[in-house]
């Protein structure tokens, strides 16, 4: 008696992505939440816990962009991304002038993120615009 097997790739597929975890600049998500230099209030920024304000907090997120600590420099970046179209008034000018210094002084970075990282989407790149 010949067995036989069906395998329905379609499944395996879906089962596969559904199950992996965000990836940005080759470290898991989790790798950043968990990260001790990375201070809980921007993780909550991150995780839609908190709002993005003009406050002592926030703001520092926005200086962060610049750190020479490049294992966490991207965690920033995709918090920063993330911010954007939940800004007030207040966040918004500061958010407005990093943007444009941060593009302009890191272009390379930048255009690296998206090229390189496929959990940043056209509609994130918009929000930079």
């Amino acid at each position: 008696m010949e067995k036989k097997i069906i395998v329905d790739n379609e499944s395996i597929q879906q089962f596969d992505t559904a199950d992996k975890e965000p990836v940005f600049s080759g470290r898991p998500i989790s790798f950043y939440l968990t990260h001790k230099q990375i201070p809980q209030v921007y993780k909550d920024l991150y995780n839609g816990k908190r709002q993005p304000a003009d406050d002592e907090d926030t703001l520092p997120l926005l200086d962060s962009m610049f750190t020479s600590n490049t294992e966490i420099k991207p965690f920033y970046f995709s918090t920063i991304t993330r911010t954007m179209e939940k800004t007030d008034g207040a966040y918004t000018e500061p958010l407005g002038m990093m943007e444009k210094h941060f593009v302009e002084k890191k272009a390379k970075e930048f255009v690296d993120y998206y090229i390189n990282n496929s959990f940043l989407t056209d509609k994130d790149l918009e929000e930079w615009a």
